[in-house]
């Protein structure tokens, strides 16, 4: 469900207002990502609105995208695009919310269905209806409930990242694209690339968590502004497929940042809207030719910054894990977290997997009380990767958080139980 959700508004993101190849004219990117942030802003402090809203919104922003080719006023309709599409883009960070990362590959699936799109020998303003009849499909996702929790602030950290990456891409971007399509080696390979990176960073993540995509975004992103000042064809359509791979990389890390997330309604407008105000600082400053390379250097040398901000935090985070253990007062008794998951395992088929050591050490954690943050703390990892094992772990008991932590307490005062009474475990 995630991954047709997302693939479908994508196909419509890259094709149409985010100077896709039915918009065409980058001028006219700034009257949809303006109001479009503004969107995004609002819905921060909305929330719960957004639910009722998305659907009638998610309408419009189809129906204008159909009859766009026969507008006049086509800035008007860009600009009343943006804000209702922001109300589509949250809901449907909000659906990916509710499924698992496999959603997230909704992002090559869009853009390989847009590059198909654009070489289907159709007219446009057919284009047009094809891409809002997706949007459309949008609405029978609608109805959910958002389970409400705790504001969850460990996503902060990275939004630095996001706006500096994302205005040093779209510097880059505005400025070789006008170039590149002269110079290109075949128009629309470059995407490719992005759906390569999109799938390798899916296969990453589910190993290695995401810090593997924080280093891959920014080296790609910095490899291609090193090629982009060498003049020449090989070079241009190298830099081009960097700067591709590198959103990839950086597209996949944001939605698995807000993923991990416990407030949906507050994690996606905010992490989209620094993404956007990312894209539009950098298309301002691109209008400045001869400081566009200046602006260039120093976002790559901000992102490098950022990087070792953001894994200076997890080392000091990893640090915290070193402390000696107290020992145990009664060392005979095991009446552990680790005791109680190993008892459970017993009593799986032979053809369940095991639960791997993090996937114990991350469940053992939450079964002692600790938030997804004090566990990222106590193990070194990020709060998305802690989910993450949460997820394959309960995935691999077949049974969900609420009955793990149910079954926990029983067994628990079972065991205080007989050990009160004498009884060797």
């Amino acid at each position: 469900m995630g991954a047709l959700v997302l693939s479908l508004f994508v196909l419509w993101l890259v094709s149409f207002p985010m100077v896709g190849f039915l918009l065409g004219k980058t001028e006219l990117l700034p009257y949809f990502l303006i109001p479009h942030t503004a969107g995004l802003t609002g819905w921060f402090f909305a929330r719960q609105y957004l639910l009722r809203l998305a659907p009638v919104f998610t309408g419009m922003s189809a129906v204008l995208t159909a009859v766009y080719p026969h507008m006049t006023w086509k800035e008007l309709t860009l600009v009343s695009l943006g804000f209702f599409s922001s109300a589509t883009a949250v809901y449907v960070g909000y659906i990916l919310q509710l499924g698992g990362r496999v959603g997230f590959l909704g992002l090559a699936f869009g853009n390989l269905f847009a590059l198909l799109l654009s070489l289907l020998p159709a007219d446009k303003a057919l284009k047009h209806i094809l891409i809002s009849l997706g949007l459309l499909v949008l609405l029978y996702f609608t109805g959910k409930e958002v389970k409400q929790e705790e504001p969850d602030r460990a996503y902060y950290k990275l939004l630095p990242f996001f706006f500096t990456f994302y205005a040093v891409g779209g510097i880059m971007y505005k400025a070789v694209m006008e170039l590149y399509m002269q110079g290109a080696y075949f128009y629309g390979v470059e995407v490719s690339f992005y759906i390569l990176a999109v799938i390798l960073s899916f296969a990453l993540v589910g190993r290695f968590g995401e810090r593997p995509l924080v280093i891959l975004s920014s080296l790609t992103l910095s490899l291609a502004f090193l090629l982009l000042q060498v003049s020449g064809q090989h070079y241009l359509n190298a830099g081009m497929f960097l700067l591709q791979s590198g959103f990839g990389f950086a597209d996949f890390l944001l939605l698995y940042t807000l993923y991990s997330a416990r407030e949906p309604l507050r994690a996606y407008p905010l992490g989209f809207s620094a993404v956007c105000a990312g894209i539009i600082a950098g298309y301002y400053a691109s209008l400045f030719k001869p400081y566009a390379e200046v602006f260039t250097g120093l976002g790559n040398l901000a992102i490098l910054l950022s990087l070792l901000y953001y894994f200076s935090l997890r080392k000091k985070s990893g640090k915290q894990t070193l402390r000696p253990s107290e020992p145990s007062p009664a060392p005979q008794v095991r009446i552990t977290p680790e005791a109680f998951l190993e008892e459970l395992q017993k009593d799986l088929p032979e053809t369940k997997k095991r639960l791997t050591k993090r996937e114990l050490e991350v469940l053992s954690l939450l079964l002692e009380g600790c938030s997804y943050e004090s566990a990222s703390e106590r193990t070194g990892l990020s709060s998305s990767s802690v989910r993450e094992y949460t997820r394959r772990g309960l995935e691999k008991l077949g049974i969900s958080k609420e009955e793990l932590c149910n079954s926990y307490s029983r067994w628990l005062s079972f065991q205080r139980e007989a050990k009160h009474c004498g009884t060797s475990l």
